[in-house]
């Protein structure tokens, strides 16, 4: 799967660092692994570095994506510019 989750207790966050090409079922099994994590610590804050992923889904791909989410996460998204959508 390309990307890494970590918990980061000290800041009360679950960080994401994602690359190279994201599928949809990649990040259903993100999803799975975060709501775990939400469930044994109940840490519902996200931060997802995606700067080193090839490409990036649209604005609206984005919102549509984070709909899914349960609606107790609390989500940050780095991005870069030049990023180009896919």
């Amino acid at each position: 799967m390309p990307d890494k989750i970590r918990l980061n207790e000290d800041r009360g966050i679950i960080e994401i660092e994602s690359y190279n090409v994201i599928t949809k079922v990649d990040i259903a099994e993100s999803i799975s692994k975060v709501q775990q994590i939400l469930n044994d610590k109940g840490i519902n804050k996200i931060l997802v570095d995606t700067t080193k992923q090839d490409t990036m889904p649209s604005t609206l791909a984005i919102f549509d994506l984070f709909s899914t989410f349960p609606q107790e996460f609390r989500i940050a998204i780095l991005i870069q510019k030049s990023q180009v959508t896919a």
